[in-house]
């Protein structure tokens, strides 16, 4: 019978570690000419998150396993990561531990060239060691390399949405990388950022195209440890995710639900489909470097594993990783700026909060003089205060509470000004406001009749001025003037006119009786 023993042999892991130290050179030595780093404040932070949650072991921003949608600063990330994995028996053995073992490490190079596109190169290597079978003692080692893109557009306030792209190469059964096997991710990354939580939370839904399985040409006759190994699958799946970050000082606490929902006529039942609960923690030292420590549980129910049976994916029930992340900014001199910025807005919030604050104001007439000795009535939650101008039309109330407050201005000769005001602690320059002058007037009225005692419909016109009314079937009339010597013409259709000379002075009342005579020339 033959053996399939997926392995990969001294080329693959020069790979890792020829990917390890491209990493380092370019996060050490990343670009940052002067063009870059002379770049506004303004025109960098568009679009940005500069506090965005910490990267993934693929080098980009995200949770465990689940990335998200984000924009930010120009820079590259290098990601080095290991842990260990544990998988229960899965059937029963003559042996005196069972489960399967597996160490794992990571290496990875993420890179953003543009605030809203990115993409990572990652290579995973693991051992894995499974209980001892009738052929003996059953390890493996097997290498993946990872590639993917993602942009980033922010759609609404803290709402950014990503289409995220990665194709992976599974390991062979000969040294090196199963190019026939290549399999690709699409998916739609969204997140919401809380930014006076501090708290983001993210999801995804996606679309699996999965070839790993043509990794290995004789899987029928593959050890059972060996299938627990490879990880690969003959079915097409759908990504999903749910996670959350919240921080805290240099603290950034994660959790994560992910999936791999298989789909196809003979797909395994749901239950067998990988699902995993994740729980990890942050530590950023600073803008730049960071620790991650994450444990996965995996809450897959377990598939039939057996000679004949098709090819799943069974990860370990419990798999705990440590990683380790440095970012180089391209744009360190504007990085520098935003944290100082940041770090000020921060001091400025948690200053206590003032509870009153200072209104104040100056009062000039239309001509621009002060208006003195005017009456300043301020009510604030229900209590009145008073106040007057002084020489300069100048007003102050201090220690008023802050909100909205009802303003009323009273002085002799203008017209009275009542207006809302809102008080703030960071109030603007004394308001300035116009009074207008009063305009005081008198009342001219009237009665028109002609000499038979008959009330007439006449029309009265005052000048100077553009002054004018009609007496009413009664053959009475009112107008309203300001004070000042007027001429009132009284006229009525097949009557003589009269004019009366009259002197209104202020709030004066003016009565005129006229009696017209007929004009008999128009008859």
């Amino acid at each position: 019978m033959e053996i399939v023993r997926p392995r990969v042999s001294n080329h693959g892991l020069c790979t890792l570690v020829v990917c390890t130290l491209i990493g380092l050179v370019v996060t050490m030595f990343g670009p940052s000419n002067a063009a870059a780093q002379s770049t506004g404040l303004t025109e960098a932070t568009e679009s940005t998150d500069l506090y965005e949650p910490g990267d993934t072991i693929s080098g980009l921003p995200g949770f465990v396993r689940l990335g998200i949608a984000s924009t930010g600063l120009t820079r590259a990330t290098f990601v080095a990561s290991g842990g260990y994995g544990w998988t229960e028996p899965q059937t029963v053995v003559d042996s005196t531990d069972g489960a399967h073992h597996r160490l794992l490490g990571a290496a990875a190079l993420g890179v953003r060239p543009l605030p809203w596109a990115a993409g990572y190169l990652r290579v995973d290597a693991r051992q894995d060691r499974s209980a001892p079978d009738e052929f003996g003692s059953d390890d493996s080692s097997s290498t993946e390399l990872r590639a993917g893109i993602r942009f980033g557009a922010k759609i609404w306030k803290g709402l950014t949405l990503s289409p995220d792209v990665s194709v992976w190469f599974p390991g062979g059964e000969q040294a090196g990388f199963a190019s026939n096997a290549v399999s690709a991710d699409f998916s739609l990354l969204a997140s919401y950022v809380f930014h006076d939580l501090s708290l983001t939370i993210g999801g995804k839904v996606g679309y699996r195209l999965d070839r790993t399985s043509q990794a290995v040409e004789s899987f029928a006759t593959l050890r059972q440890g060996d299938r627990i190994a490879l990880g690969v699958s003959e079915f097409d799946a759908i990504p999903i995710g749910i996670g959350a970050s919240w921080r805290t000082g240099g603290f950034e606490w994660l959790g994560e639900f992910t999936g791999d929902i298989f789909i196809g006529a003979d797909a395994p039942p749901f239950s067998n489909s990988p699902m995993r609960v994740a729980v990890g923690v942050r530590y950023h030292f600073n803008t730049r470097w960071a620790l991650q420590l994450v444990e996965e549980t995996s809450i897959q129910k377990r598939p039939v594993v057996g000679p004949m049976q098709p090819l799943i994916p069974i990860e370990p029930r419990v798999n705990v990783t440590f990683g380790i992340m440095y970012r180089q900014p391209f744009r360190p001199k504007v990085e520098k700026a935003m944290i100082e910025e940041i770090e000020e807005i921060k001091a400025e919030e948690a200053k206590p909060k003032p509870t009153v604050a200072t209104l104040a104001g100056v009062l000039t007439g239309a001509s621009g003089e002060p208006v003195v000795g005017a009456r300043i009535e301020l009510l604030v939650n229900d209590e009145v205060r008073i106040g007057t101008t002084d020489s300069e039309g100048n007003y102050a109330f201090e220690y008023v509470p802050i909100g909205t407050a009802k303003l009323r201005v009273v002085a002799t000769g203008f017209e009275t000004i009542e207006q809302d005001v809102e008080v703030r602690a960071d109030p603007p320059a004394p308001t300035q406001m116009t009074m207008q002058p009063l305009q005081v007037t008198g009342q001219l009225r009237g009665l028109v009749r002609d000499f038979s005692g008959r009330e007439l419909r006449a029309t009265i016109r005052v000048s100077p001025g553009d002054h004018i009314t009609s007496a009413d079937e009664h053959g009475e009339f009112t107008l309203d003037l300001e004070a000042g010597d007027y001429t009132v013409t009284i006229e009525a259709r097949g009557y003589k006119s009269q004019e009366r000379k009259v002197r209104m002075e202020e709030n004066g009342v003016i009565i005129i009786n006229a009696d017209l005579h007929r004009d008999r020339r128009r008859r």
